[in-house]
């Protein structure tokens, strides 16, 4: 099956967002017991494949791959776009054969419909799109307030055992 993976802002599902990375891992059906990832080919092998969205001539941001089995698998992101979230989910593909063995349906799911979304049509194409939340980043250690935080408290703690070190002194002496 084809599989095509959309990736989008949560709340505003026209924005696609670009330059995001993934690795997809298959984790049911015939991988065997190894772990393997999904290549750029659509083969399995045992080191991961970092996919990357691009834009395409309608302005989505996706990642396309042929040759995925029915079965389970792992989507890690592995680069969220600057100011998104990084996200990770499951996602099913599952077919129906008739009584001849030709494909009657494709369905696919996610494990965590707020991450991602699966869709199927007609030619057994598997949609997934990727819902990133905005997010901000934390505050790095050892920028200029912190430096200055420490040096204030240290200056202090040195005003202190200095003052304790007086005291005692003039306190033995008066004995």
């Amino acid at each position: 099956f084809k599989l095509k993976m959309d990736k989008v802002d949560s709340s505003d599902g026209s924005k696609t967002l670009k330059g995001a990375k993934f690795t997809i891992q298959a984790t049911g059906a015939d991988e065997g017991t190894d772990t393997q990832y999904v290549q750029k080919d659509g083969t399995l092998g045992s080191d991961p494949y970092e996919f990357t969205t691009t834009t395409d001539a309608d302005g989505y941001a996706s990642i396309s791959v042929s040759g995925l089995d029915v079965g389970k698998y792992t989507v890690v992101e592995t680069q969220a776009p600057s100011g998104y979230n990084r996200v990770q989910f499951d996602f099913e593909i599952r077919a129906t054969y008739d009584g001849t063995g030709t494909l009657t349906k494709v369905e696919a799911s996610t494990s965590n419909a707020n991450a991602a979304d699966a869709s199927t049509d007609t030619t057994g194409l598997v949609t997934v799109t990727v819902k990133d939340k905005a997010g901000m980043s934390l505050p790095l250690t050892g920028q200029a307030g912190v430096t200055a935080t420490w040096i204030a408290g240290g200056i202090v703690l040195a005003i202190g055992v200095t003052h304790l070190v007086r005291s005692r002194r003039e306190n033995g002496s008066e004995e």
